[in-house]
């Protein structure tokens, strides 16, 4: 086992989450992703509405200018690899810089490495058998949400809900300025730490599932600052997703934000798992 894999296996059950190197090369291209996001969001509403949304598990823009305290002020653009032939035609016939896709493509390609060892570590130190072929069969599906919350919030307030993720694990890539904060097994909101060079990794419903409850799907939410409140924020997250493992049943149960905070904590296994479908 190498130091990052034991770094992984300790971080994981200590703080419930691990930090991973990025591949060589591959923070230049999120640099160049965000750069591109943040371009795309100056274009008129008319525009970016032409790039259809093809709902939980597809891609495209979502303009939300919600009410309610669960409820979302941001606009959202999910990019899959399935998805991105259609994603380029639409730039090309609304005379969209093509470097906004193509950034994204680069970058689902740049993260597979990180995606599919961190996979492995996970299915060798906690018995999670064929882990590793399901995140790879579905690497189609993988989706990258690049998020742009608008400017206003006041400091202090929450500009995304509690909630803990469906898929799999989430990669946290990138960000403009702070704000995600993770709710700990002592039941504390903590600051998520973004380290230069590397990005976090929170184990998800899925993992919860497939680990019979050893890992936990982490909680988190996400806190407007000085800086947020005047400029917003963006960032860029990776969700992936096991296709041939059972999916939280949404349908049934609802939106996680909706759920009691960390109301999967100390769920038995065994009630845990009729969430799922």
């Amino acid at each position: 086992m190498n130091t990052q894999e034991t770094n992984i296996k300790f971080e994981l059950e200590k703080y419930g989450f691990a930090t991973v190197d990025y591949p060589q090369g591959v923070t230049g291209i999120v640099q160049d992703a965000m750069n591109a996001w943040q371009k795309f969001c100056q274009l008129p509403l008319e525009t970016k509405s032409h790039f259809i949304y093809t709902g939980d598990s597809g891609a495209g823009y979502e303009y939300k200018n919600e009410t309610g305290e669960t409820k979302d002020r941001k606009e959202n653009f999910h990019f899959s690899l399935g998805e991105m032939s259609r994603l380029s035609q639409v730039t090309k016939e609304n005379g969209i810089d093509e470097s906004f896709v193509s950034s994204a493509e680069a970058l689902l390609t740049g993260i597979e490495v990180s995606v599919l060892n961190f996979a492995q570590s996970l299915e060798e130190q906690f018995g999670i058998k064929g882990l590793r072929e399901d995140v790879y069969a579905s690497k189609g599906s993988w989706l990258l949400r690049y998020l742009h919350y608008f400017p206003g919030a006041k400091a202090g307030k929450v500009i995304a809900a509690h909630h803990c993720d469906k898929v799999s694990f989430t990669m946290y890539l990138q960000e403009t300025t702070p704000g995600v904060e993770y709710y700990s097994q002592k039941r504390e909101w903590i600051s998520m730490p973004i380290l230069q060079g590397k990005t976090i990794v929170t184990p998800n419903m899925q993992i919860q599932y497939k680990t019979h409850g050893k890992l936990k799907a982490l909680y988190h939410r996400v806190v407007a600052n000085e800086k947020s409140a005047i400029e917003g924020r963006y960032s860029i997250v990776c969700f992936i997703y096991c296709l041939r493992t059972p999916q939280y049943y949404k349908e049934k149960y609802g939106r996680l934000q909706d759920m009691p905070l960390a109301f999967n904590y100390d769920m038995p296994f065994e009630e845990f798992s009729k969430l799922f479908i």
